[in-house]
C-alpha cells in the first residue's frame, strides 16, 4: 500500500488502498506529528502530558488518538515507547523537506506552508511551545529548500523556474538579502531589467522602512548581473585548495592572510556547480573554524580571572577584524570583549558592546546566524544576571532566530532563557527537545 502524509500545510493522509478515513481531531494530527517528528520514540506517559494534561483521563485520550492514527493510516502504531510504523515506501513531506534533494522538495504541494496549518491545541502550553518551534525550523528548511532549488534550476538553465522559486523565498522571509539578491539577479539574467530595478527599489524601500538601513551590498551587485556576467564558476578542487591555504595560514599564525583566502573561498564557492550546498556549508565552516581558532581561549581567560591578558588580545583582534572589514571576525571579538567589560564590572558597557556585536555580524547579505545567535545568548545570559529590561525581547528574538535556522541548542538556551523570566512551560519544552537532541 502506497502511503503519502502532508504535515505541511493542511495535515492529510492519501492511501492507494482506496481507505479515505481522515484524522479528524486536532489532537490526534498533533500526536501524528510528535511521533513523526520525535527522533526517537515518545513514551506514553510523557505523550499523555504532552497533549492531554487536562483529560479526566490522560492515558485513555492518548490510547482513542493512537487508535484514530492507526485507522488513518492503516499501520501499527503500538508500544511503550510508542513506535509507528510506516512502511519502508511511505512519503512523509517534512521528511522529503529536510532529507530529500532540492528537486523531490521543490514539488511537494505544502512547501513553503506552515507545519499543521491551522491546527492549534488548547490546554496544552508545552506542546504550544514545541509546535511553535518546529513551525519555525519547518519554515526555514522551506526558505532553505526554495533557494536552493532556485540555484538549481539557475545552474540547469531554466530561468523561469528558477525564477518563480526565488519568488516564493522571497515572499516567505523579504527581510533575507540572500533571497532579494537571488531575485533580483535572475531578472537580470532573464533580461527583465525592468522587472530587476522595480525588485530593486521595493527592496530598498522596505529596508528603510523596516529597519531604517539600505540593503546590502549583495543586491546592489545583483542589479549589475548581465548574461555576459555569468563567467564559468571555480571547480570543486580549486575551491577546497583554496580553503586549505587558508586553514594552512591562520595555523601558522597569518590570521589575517588566512581569513581573506577563507573568505574568498567562500564567495568562491557561492558561485560553484553542480554542489553548491556542500561547498557553501564546507567554506562555512572552515572560516567560522579559523576565526574560533583566532580567539580561542579567550573565555577561559575570563573564567580563571585573567581579564588583563583577554582584554589585550580582544582588543588587538577587534583592530585587526576592523582594518579587513570582516564582520564575522568583529561580531566575535566585540562579543568577547562585551564579557571582558562585564568582568571589569562595568555596568551598561557590556550591553552596548553587544549591541555592536549584533550589528557587525549581520551587515551583510549572508550574515553569520551562528554567530549572532551566540551573540543574543550573552545577551539574554547577562540581561538575565543583571535584570535589564529588553533581556525578554532578547530571548524571543533568539529563540525565533534559532528556531527559523535549526540552531536546536540555541533554541533550547532561549527555552531555557524563557523559564528563568518565569516561563514555566518553556522549561518543560526545552527539557523535551533537549532530549530528542541528546
Amino acid at each position: 500500500m502506497a502511503l503519502t502524509v502532508h504535515l505541511l500545510g493542511a495535515p492529510s493522509v492519501e492511501r492507494s488502498d482506496g481507505v479515505t478515513y481522515q484524522v479528524r481531531s486536532r489532537k490526534s494530527w498533533a500526536l501524528l506529528a510528535c511521533l513523526i517528528l520525535s527522533e526517537r520514540p515518545p513514551a506514553r506517559e510523557r505523550l499523555a502530558g504532552l497533549l492531554y494534561p487536562d483529560a479526566d483521563d490522560p492515558m485513555r485520550a492518548l490510547r482513542w488518538g493512537l487508535t484514530e492514527i492507526r485507522r488513518c493510516l492503516g499501520v501499527a502504531v503500538d508500544g511503550d515507547p510508542v513506535v509507528l510504523r510506516l512502511p519502508p515506501e511511505a512519503v512523509v513531506d517534512v521528511d522529503v523537506l529536510t532529507h530529500g534533494s532540492w528537486s523531490a522538495a521543490a514539488t511537494l504541494p505544502g512547501l513553503g506552508a506552515d507545519l499543521l496549518e491551522g491546527v492549534a491545541v488548547r490546554g496544552a502550553p508545552v506542546f504550544e511551545s514545541w509546535l511553535l518551534s518546529e513551525r519555525r525550523r519547518v519554515a526555514a528548511a522551506s526558505e532553505a529548500m526554495l533557494h536552493e532549488a532556485a540555484l538549481g534550476r539557475l545552474a540547469g538553465g531554466d530561468l523561469t523556474g528558477a525564477r518563480d522559486l526565488a519568488v516564493r523565498a522571497a515572499a516567505m522571509s523579504p527581510l533575507d538579502e540572500n533571497h532579494q539578491a537571488l531575485l533580483i539577479r535572475l531578472y537580470r539574467l532573464a533580461g527583465d531589467d525592468a522587472a530587476a530595478e522595480k525588485q530593486h527599489r521595493a527592496v530598498t524601500e522596505l529596508f528603510a522602512t523596516e529597519l531604517g538601513v539600505r540593503p546590502g551590498i549583495a543586491v546592489d551587485e545583483a542589479l549589475r548581473e548581465s548574461r555576459q556576467d555569468r563567467d564559468p564558476a571555480a571547480d570543486v578542487a580549486s575551491i577546497e585548495a583554496v580553503m586549505e591555504a587558508g586553514a594552512a595560514a591562520v595555523a601558522a599564525g597569518a590570521v589575517d592572510t588566512g581569513v581573506r583566502s577563507l573568505r574568498t573561498a567562500v564567495r568562491l564557492a557561492d558561485r560553484a556547480r553542480p554542489e553548491p550546498v556542500r561547498l557553501r556549508v564546507v567554506a562555512r565552516l572552515r572560516l567560522a573554524e579559523a576565526l574560533i581558532h583566532s580567539l580561542r581561549g579567550m573565555d577561559e581567560h575570563l573564567a580563571a580571572g585573567d581579564v588583563a591578558t583577554a582584554a589585550a588580545v580582544l582588543e588587538q583582534a577587534f583592530a585587526r577584524a576592523c582594518r579587513l572589514g570582516d564582520p564575522c571576525w568583529e561580531g566575535m571579538s566585540a562579543r568577547s570583549l562585551a564579557l571582558v567589560a562585564d568582568a571589569r564590572g562595568e555596568q551598561d558597557r557590556p550591553f552596548e558592546l553587544l549591541a555592536d556585536a549584533r550589528t557587525r555580524s549581520t551587515r551583510l547579505a549572508d550574515p553569520y546566524v551562528w554567530l549572532e545567535a551566540h551573540i543574543l545568548d550573552a545577551q539574554c545570559d547577562l540581561g538575565l544576571r543583571h535584570g535589564h529590561p529588553d533581556t525578554a525581547r532578547w530571548v524571543d528574538t533568539l529563540r525565533r532566530l534559532s528556531s527559523r535556522t535549526g540552531m536546536r541548542e540555541m533554541t533550547v538556551r532561549a527555552l531555557r532563557h524563557s523559564a528563568a523570566l518565569g516561563n514555566t512551560a518553556d522549561g518543560e519544552a526545552a527539557s523535551l527537545l533537549s532530549r530528542r537532541s541528546g
